[in-house]
């Protein structure tokens, strides 16, 4: 009887000690994105800043708004590509309205549990098996991600005149090894099938299999790849022209071109896992970069906010979306979401059923 007591409070301990170690790393973030923000506050006249932001012009929102919606039905498509790709198709309409609600998640979520997992449960309860659910959302993130990377390869060129030197040595440094650290992720994805016999006894090794091979289906297929990553390069090519119209509505001097030049390595900057939705990362990318134009720092501090908020707002409408389909989802909340691909992503080869 005292043993199953102590192993009662055991696992209480190492319940705690999980949920302790979630909530200090949103802690962390919260605080990398206070102490950005607080610094950048510091050194710009908020004034002028609040001024400017007044001053935005409503008509050149609406272009926003457009490039938003198709950026939404290209970051759709470009998932439900992923999912042929491996053998688990979803209608257009589905993976665009669940793209769409991730990303209203990916907004406002602080926790752990972001619009990926949101597009999992919910591509999941669409009969997906949850292996394909979870790969699909995996491998469609590394294909934003690898666009993203050849986009800013192109551009660089242009980019790297414009820094002083310091920042420049440390573009430099730092772009090659993300470029070099995305490239061996890829192949270390790939070739988790090649993993001695002797692992697989263990479920979670059986699973990982699948995620090798289907990997392969984008990254090894030249068809696929280069199919998948031109998706990819649009998406970021969209939110550059994103940016370029909200300095217009800011009236800030800035050509489509500084934006297609500037943008991608600000956005490369931001998917670094150090803040609450790359706020305050974003913010300072962005303050730099177009400095290096000429555009002045407060006037590049309001357009990275309006960037940021303008997301948030044109992503609510995903609320009612998200609400509508609970049905379709059992009515969960987003912890069990979490608890459940937890749980299930540990299982192995009942991934796969």
């Amino acid at each position: 009887m005292l043993y199953f007591k102590d192993l009662g409070v055991r696992c209480v301990i190492i319940i705690l000690c999980i949920n302790m170690k979630k909530y200090l790393l949103i802690s962390v973030k919260f605080l990398v994105s206070f102490l950005l923000i607080w610094v950048l506050f510091d050194q710009i006249d908020l004034g002028i800043a609040f001024d400017r932001a007044k001053a935005a012009k409503f008509w050149p929102l609406l272009f926003v708004l457009l490039v938003f919606v198709v950026q939404i039905a290209i970051g759709g498509g470009r998932w439900g590509f992923v999912l042929n790709a491996i053998g688990a198709p979803l209608k257009f309409f589905d993976t665009v309205k669940l793209f769409y609600i991730g990303g209203f998640f990916n907004q406002v979520l602080p926790s752990s549990v972001g619009g990926d997992a949101v597009r999992i449960f919910m591509s999941y309860k669409r009969g997906l098996s949850l292996s394909k659910a979870i790969n699909g959302v995996m491998i469609e993130r590394i294909v934003t991600l690898a666009g993203l990377a050849v986009l800013c390869t192109l551009v660089l060129p242009g980019f790297i005149p414009k820094l002083d030197p310091i920042t420049k040595q440390w573009v430099i440094l730092i772009f090659p090894t993300l470029v070099f650290g995305l490239v061996v992720g890829i192949v270390f994805l790939s070739l988790l099938n090649r993993l001695p016999s002797s692992f697989e006894k263990f479920k979670i090794f059986r699973g990982l299999t699948y995620l090798a091979s289907d990997t392969r289906s984008i990254f090894f297929n030249p068809k696929s790849l280069s199919a998948a990553i031109g998706l990819g390069v649009l998406t970021h090519v969209c939110i550059s022209t994103y940016v370029f119209g909200l300095g217009v509505s800011l009236d800030l001097e800035l050509t489509w071109l500084d934006c297609l030049i500037l943008i991608p390595p600000v956005m490369l900057i931001t998917t670094m896992p150090i803040s609450i939705a790359g706020w305050g990362v974003r913010e300072t990318a962005m303050v730099i970069a177009m400095s290096t134009i000429g555009v002045p720092d407060d006037a590049a501090l309001v357009l990275s906010i309006l960037f940021g908020f303008s997301a948030i707002v044109f992503t609510l409408p995903a609320a009612l979306l998200w609400i509508l389909n609970r049905s379709q989802a059992g009515k969960v909340s987003l912890d069990e979401i979490e608890r459940t691909i937890k749980t299930s992503s540990t299982l192995g080869t009942r991934l796969h059923e």
